[in-house]
This record gives structure tokens, sequence and C-alpha cells, in this order.
């Protein structure tokens, strides 16, 4: 039985990325209990998505540069 491809979109994470989109290298910080995540990969989801900690979305963090 043959299956379909699932296409995946080009460009999707980049700059060009939906409003939310969480890009490589990006830093998230929780408010309730400090832990801190880096982002290693673009994300690809068409819709924003968030990172939820201790039931809350995390925070962007600013970067250092």
């Amino acid at each position: 039985m043959a299956t379909k491809k699932r296409s995946v979109r080009k460009g999707a994470g980049s700059k060009t990325s939906p409003k939310g989109g969480k890009k490589a290298g990006d830093r998230y910080l929780c408010d309730a209990c400090g832990l801190a995540v880096t982002v290693d990969e673009e994300c690809c989801c068409l819709n924003p998505c968030d990172l939820v900690c201790c039931d809350m979305p995390m925070k962007k963090k600013q970067s250092y540069k």
C-alpha cells in the first residue's frame, strides 16, 4: 500500500515564518522555576506554538549580544 509523502514547507522557521515561530538559538525562560531552554532546531509549525513549563508559556529571553 502506497502512502502519501508529507510535504514540509521550505523555509519554515526562517525569518519569513509565521509570528511566534521558534528559531535556532532562541532562548526561553520559565518565570516560575527559572528553567532556561535554548532552541536547537527551527520550528516548522505553520501556527505559532508555545513552550510550556509549570503550566505557563515560557517567555523569550533577550540575547546577550
